[in-house]
C-alpha cells in the first residue's frame, strides 16, 4: 500500500489552514496544522512531514527562522519546504532559498498547481532518498565521495603495484632486474578546486553555485579520460586518479584539463550575446595540485601532498597547476606578515560580523533576551523605527533569565555608550581601540544604521589556526544548522 504524503501546513491565518487542510485531506494526504512557532517545531519532530507549507504572511525574518528550523529541527531529515506568499516575491525568494526553501507558490493558491507541485516534491524526495542510499556517492554531483574515491584508489594502487616487474634474485651468469624506483608508479593524484566558488554563491546564489559544480563535475569526467577516476570531496574540490608516466606528462595532462575548462562556457558566463558572468563575466576556472603515487605511501598521504600542491597553485594566482615538491617563493601574504603589514589595507568591513538581526527599541526586553540567546551572538543592536542605532544589548551583561527584564523595553535595557566606526575604519584603529578601552564591541554603521560588529575576541582570533572541528556543534549534522561558536576560547593565550 502506498504511503500517504505527510504535509504540515504553517500559517497564522486560520482560513488558509482550513482551506489547505480540506483540500489536501480530500486528496488522500496526511495533513497536520500549526498556527504558531512552538506548534510547528513540535510537529516537525513528532509528525516528521515530507512537505512543509509555510505562509509568508508573518514576515520575512520569521520565515527564515522557520525554514532554518525545518531544515534541522527533527531527526528524520529535511522536509521539502514550499513557501506561500502574495504579490512580488522577488525580495523574499533569495534569502528564503538560502535558508532552505525549495519551492514557491503565489496566494491565493491555485489548487491544481499546488497538487502538481506536491507530485514534484514527492519525486524529489524519492530521488534524494535513493541517492542517500547509494554507498559512497556525493548526492550533488553523483561522483564517488572521499571515502569511495580512496577505496578505489587503494584498489588501483594494489593492481598497478602487482603489475610492476618483480625483482629478480639473479644467478652468477645473469644480473638481477632492478626494482622500480619509488616514483616509477604511473599513477598521479590531481586535486582540482573551483576558483572563487564563494563569490559565485554570494553574488548569484547557492543554486547557481550548485549548477556550476554539477557542470564542472561532468566536464572533469569528460576531460580526465576514460581510464581516470574522478571523485568529489565537497565544497568545490575534486580528486582525479590519472595514469601518467612522469611529472612532465602529469603536468601536461593537468594543463590540458585546466585550459579546456577555462575555455568552456560555464553557467552565467558572458558569451557573444552578452549577459552576466559567474565572476565578473569571466569563465569558470580551476586550480590543480598534483602528487605522484609511490610504493609504500598510503592513499591518504598522497592526497595530502596533492592538497599541498593545490594550496601552492592557489597562492600563485589561481587558474594554474602545481606539482608537489616544486620550489615556490614565499607567498606575498607571508612576506607582509613578517614585516607587520598583513592588515595594512584591511578595513572594518573586512573583519566585521555582519548584523543580520536587530530589535526595535519599543520591543519587550524579554523578546530581545530570547533573540540574543537564539542567535548566540555577543551583542544585539537596538534601533529606532527608522533604523538608527539606539544602543547595544550585550550578552555578557544580560541576566541569566528574562524575568529580570519583565515589563521593560529593549531600548530601556540597551547600553547607550557604544563606540561607533564606519565601514572604512582601518584595522589598526580598531585594534588600538581594544588595547585602551574595556568596552567589548564596536558598532560599524552606514548612514547611522548598524551593519556590523567588531569585537576584541574576533580580532584576536584572526591569527589563530582553526579546523572544521572548531565550528562543530554537538548534535548538529545539517549544514543549515552550521553556526560560528564563541571565538573567545580561540583568542585566549
Amino acid at each position: 500500500m502506498t504511503q500517504a504524503l505527510r504535509v504540515l501546513v504553517y500559517s497564522k491565518d486560520r482560513q488558509v489552514l482550513a482551506h489547505l487542510w480540506r483540500l489536501l485531506a480530500a486528496c488522500g494526504h496526511e495533513v497536520r496544522q500549526a498556527g504558531d512557532d512552538p506548534a510547528m517545531v513540535g510537529e516537525l519532530e513528532a509528525f516528521a512531514p515530507h512537505v512543509l507549507l509555510v505562509d509568508l504572511e508573518p514576515g520575512l525574518p520569521e520565515l527564515l527562522d522557520l525554514c532554518r528550523a525545518a531544515s534541522s529541527g527533527h531527526s528524520s531529515g529535511k522536509p521539502y519546504i514550499m513557501v506561500l506568499g502574495r504579490g512580488r516575491l522577488s525580495e523574499a525568494i533569495q534569502p528564503a532559498w538560502e535558508a532552505g526553501a525549495d519551492d514557491f507558490l503565489q496566494r491565493p493558491v491555485v489548487y491544481g498547481e499546488l497538487l502538481a507541485r506536491l507530485r514534484f516534491a514527492a519525486r524529489a524526495l524519492e530521488f534524494e532518498r535513493r541517492i542517500a542510499r547509494l554507498p559512497g556517492i556525493d548526492p550533488l554531483t553523483g561522483l564517488p565521495n572521499r571515502a569511495a574515491f580512496i577505496r578505489r584508489m587503494r584498489a588501483r594502487l594494489l593492481e598497478v603495484t602487482q603489475q610492476q616487474p618483480a625483482p629478480d634474485v639473479g644467478t652468477p651468469a645473469r644480473k638481477a632486474v632492478p626494482v622500480p624506483s619509488p616514483a616509477a608508479l604511473p599513477l598521479w593524484v590531481a586535486m582540482a578546486d573551483l576558483d572563487r566558488l564563494s563569490a559565485i554563491n554570494r553574488r548569484q546564489g547557492w543554486p547557481t553555485g550548485d549548477t556550476v559544480l554539477q557542470q564542472l563535475a561532468e566536464a572533469l569526467v569528460h576531460q580526465a579520460g576514460q581510464h581516470a577516476t574522478v571523485g568529489s570531496f565537497g565544497a568545490g574540490r575534486f580528486a582525479i586518479l590519472v595514469e601518467c608516466d612522469g611529472s612532465e606528462k602529469a603536468r601536461a595532462w593537468a594543463e590540458n584539463v585546466r585550459t579546456a575548462l577555462a575555455a568552456s562556457q560555464g553557467p552565467g558566463q558572458t558569451d557573444s550575446s552578452g549577459g552576466s558572468g559567474t565572476r565578473a563575466g569571466g569563465p569558470v576556472t580551476v586550480s590543480i595540485g598534483l602528487a605522484p603515487c609511490q610504493p609504500g605511501l598510503a592513499p591518504e598521504d598522497v592526497i595530502v601532498q596533492a592538497e599541498q600542491a593545490l594550496a601552492a597553485a592557489k597562492s600563485t594566482g589561481r587558474n594554474t597547476a602545481c606539482v608537489y615538491g616544486e620550489v615556490l617563493g614565499p607567498p606575498k601574504g607571508w612576506t607582509d606578515f613578517a614585516a607587520g603589514r598583513l592588515f595594512a589595507h584591511t578595513r572594518a568591513a573586512d573583519v566585521m560580523t555582519v548584523v543580520t538581526r536587530v530589535v526595535q527599541a519599543d520591543a519587550p526586553a524579554s523578546e530581545a533576551w530570547s533573540l540574543l540567546r537564539r542567535l548566540a551572538t555577543a551583542a544585539l543592536p537596538v534601533v529606532q523605527p527608522n533604523g538608527k542605532l539606539v544602543g547595544l544589548i550585550l550578552a555578557e551583561h544580560a541576566p541569566p533569565t528574562p524575568h529580570a527584564w519583565e515589563g521593560a523595553t529593549a531600548g530601556q535595557v540597551a547600553e547607550r555608550d557604544v563606540p561607533l566606526e564606519d565601514e572604512g575604519a582601518p584595522f589598526e584603529r580598531l585594534r588600538e581601540f581594544f588595547t585602551r578601552d574595556s568596552r567589548p564591541a564596536i558598532v560599524i554603521q552606514r548612514a547611522g544604521k548598524p551593519v556590523g560588529l567588531v569585537t576584541a575576541d574576533c580580532l584576536a582570533a584572526l591569527g589563530v589556526p582553526v579546523s572544521p572541528e572548531t565550528f562543530a556543534m554537538p548534535g548538529a549534522e545539517s549544514t543549515a544548522a552550521l553556526a560560528v561558536p564563541d571565538l573567545r576560547p580561540l583568542a585566549a593565550p
